[in-house]
């Protein structure tokens, strides 16, 4: 009976790895996209997104304004 073994070549992954990195590629390209679509929307569309409900969008607005209420220059009443 005889075997004949491959050679493992450890530069080139798994078939089942390179499928799944194939796979990954788009899925972190679309995250990019998105981020960079985030990132550039102005003011009106990111209100606007959050009058519609956009968790995201709500949370932006939120720390906007707090960091606007917290800029040099604008006075807070601390009296109570």
């Amino acid at each position: 009976m005889s075997v004949t073994l491959k050679p493992v070549s450890a530069s080139s992954p798994p078939p089942a790895k390179a499928a799944t990195q194939a796979k990954a590629a788009p899925a972190a390209a679309n995250a990019v996209a998105t981020a960079l679509q985030e990132a550039t929307e102005t003011r009106a569309q990111t209100a606007k997104e959050a009058a519609a409900g956009d968790r995201q969008a709500q949370r932006v607005l939120q720390k906007q304004a707090v960091a606007q209420t917290h800029q040099p220059g604008n006075l807070v009443n601390t009296k109570a």
